[in-house]
C-alpha cells in the first residue's frame, strides 16, 4: 500500500475486449509493462476494453497511461471510463455501470498518465473503457499503455 492509502488493483486483474490487433492484446492493458500496448481492432465502430479485478474493491482512483503521441491523440475523442459490480448482462452491455471519467476531445500529444477520481468510491470489480458514440476510422480506436484502477482500505 502506498503512503497516499491507495493500493493498486489493476496487477492481479484479468481483461477482455470486443476486439483487438493479434499483436497488442487485450492481456498488455494490464500487464504492469508500460512498453506494451493494447489496441482494438481498426474497424469496431464502438469498441471496449473490460478489465476484471478479480473481486469487489471500494475503487478510488483509475490511472491510464494512453498512446497520444503525433496522431493518436485523436483517438482519445469521446472515450469513457465506467465501473462495475457486477458482469455486463451481455456482451457490451454496460448500461448499468457508473461513468467515472469522459474525454470529450483529444488528450496532449505526449503520453502521460490520466488519473479518474472516483468520489466516493464505488465498490466494483470490473473498469470499463468505451467509446461513448460510434466512430468511423481513427476516433473509433481505443489505445492504451497500462490501467490500474486503485482501492481504499
Amino acid at each position: 500500500m502506498s503512503a497516499a492509502g491507495f493500493e493498486p488493483g489493476s496487477f492481479r486483474s484479468q481483461a477482455d475486449s470486443l476486439t483487438s490487433r493479434p499483436s497488442w492484446t487485450k492481456n498488455f492493458a494490464v500487464d504492469g509493462d508500460t512498453t506494451t500496448l493494447y489496441h482494438s481492432a481498426d474497424k469496431t465502430p464502438q469498441p471496449w476494453i473490460l478489465v476484471d479485478l478479480q473481486n469487489n474493491f471500494l475503487v478510488s482512483k483509475i490511472r491510464i497511461l494512453w498512446r497520444t503521441h503525433h496522431y493518436y491523440a485523436n483517438r482519445t475523442v469521446d472515450t469513457q471510463i465506467l465501473l462495475g459490480a457486477g458482469p455486463p448482462p451481455t456482451e457490451g452491455d454496460f448500461s448499468q455501470y457508473s461513468e467515472v471519467g469522459f474525454i470529450e476531445t483529444a488528450l496532449a500529444p505526449e503520453a502521460s498518465w490520466q488519473e479518474y477520481e472516483v468520489s466516493p468510491p464505488l465498490c466494483s470489480r470490473y473498469v470499463v473503457v468505451t467509446k461513448k458514440v460510434a466512430h468511423s476510422y481513427d476516433k473509433n480506436i481505443i489505445q492504451l499503455y497500462e490501467l490500474e484502477a486503485f482501492a481504499t482500505f
